[in-house]
């Protein structure tokens, strides 16, 4: 088969939908060699070892609008792939009907929480998405929970969702790959946190959730201005805590492996991939009762509800101390996470393209 990708953010977003659509593409080429894949980008970076694909980039940075709405459709007919697969929630106008378009949905949390949102962009958002949805042949939905709520938010046909989950780096998992060694001068006891340090992400609960508790807090993501918030709020009820925003990525494993407890209080999520990194590591999670993670995380983690500090509070306690229930969710949320490995999602997605293409 010929696969063409809109693969920007492969190249230019190294948070969640960068890493996606960086473990779709170098997954397929390992996998999968024989297919040509050709890459859509506005910009070339060393995010993505390209040697194994074709990639296709203007020779000087093009005009936005420019690139999304003329240049790419010209090309993608011109070249006439089989299928053309849209990694993050937009599909260019002007591809031929005789080309199989896919769109991958991931979240719809600026729909669900406007309020984290300034108005244009959610309505930008809401645009493309909408297009997106419309002309695809076929949607990828991330989890369960994101083809719920596509169908509830835009009445697509459920008939026309595929749900394919993200995998997990083998970085987590693959004892064969060197991890890093770099030492951050962290406590020998720690609850862990990984992702952006944004509101939607509900750090503030968590950080009130740990007063009076005796274990530091260690939270890992890019740098915003939310933190001050957070690190003022830490001091003041005089909880331990280290904010990492410049953690190689190698280092991850063994900052998720020494950690007491896994904690994701987040409001809403397409996936939840710390949460399945964890696993991976073999730490317990404690994760918000929201749809996404009973998928990601599985039934061996506990949950609580995200507004409700108290209860919280409680859960950490309970698991930090029951060493049997700790060596429960170990071992459950272990075999709970050997489907989200790179090898069976990226099976699952080739047989979606395979059936896609004979019809």
């Amino acid at each position: 088969m010929k696969i063409a990708f809109e693969a920007k953010r492969a190249f230019l977003n190294n948070r969640g939908p960068g890493n996606y659509a960086r473990g779709v593409l170098n997954s397929l080429v390992t996998y999968y060699p024989n297919n040509e894949y050709i890459l859509f980008t506005p910009q070339i970076t060393e995010m993505l070892d390209v040697k194994n694909f074709k990639v296709i980039a203007p020779k000087l940075m093009p005009l936005k609008s420019f690139w999304k709405n003329y240049y790419q459709g010209r090309v993608v007919n011109k070249l006439m792939p089989d299928i053309y697969h849209g990694l993050f929630s937009e599909i260019p106008p002007g591809i031929n009907d005789r080309i199989k378009k896919v769109v991958t949905i991931h979240d719809l949390i600026s729909i669900k929480f406007p309020q984290f949102y300034k108005y244009f962009d959610r309505m930008i958002y809401r645009k493309k998405i909408k297009r997106a949805l419309k002309v695809a042949d076929k949607i990828v939905a991330i989890t369960n929970q994101t083809k719920h709520d596509i169908v509830h938010h835009f009445a697509v046909d459920s008939e026309k969702i595929e749900v394919i989950y993200q995998s997990v780096n083998p970085i987590f998992y693959n004892d064969s790959i060197t991890i890093g060694n770099h030492d951050y001068n962290l406590p020998s006891s720690y609850l862990l946190y990984v992702g952006a340090i944004e509101p939607n992400k509900n750090l503030k609960s968590l950080i009130l959730a740990l007063s009076g508790i005796d274990i530091a807090l260690v939270v890992i993501g890019r740098q915003s201005s939310y933190q001050i918030e957070l690190e003022k709020l830490a001091k003041k009820i005089k909880l331990v805590s280290f904010f990492l925003n410049d953690v190689n990525f190698f280092d991850l494993p063994s900052i998720y492996r020494n950690a007491s407890c896994f904690v994701f209080p987040s409001f809403y999520e397409g996936f939840g991939t710390p949460v399945a990194e964890a696993l991976f590591s073999k730490v317990p999670v404690i994760a918000s009762d929201i749809g996404a993670f009973h998928e990601s995380a599985g039934s061996s983690s506990i949950f609580f509800n995200p507004v409700n500090i108290d209860e919280l509070k409680h859960k950490i306690e309970m698991v930090l101390g029951d060493e049997d229930l700790r060596k429960d969710m170990i071992q459950k949320g272990w075999q709970h996470v050997q489907q989200f490995k790179v090898e069976n999602v990226v099976q699952t997605l080739h047989e979606f393209y395979l059936c896609l293409n004979r019809q």
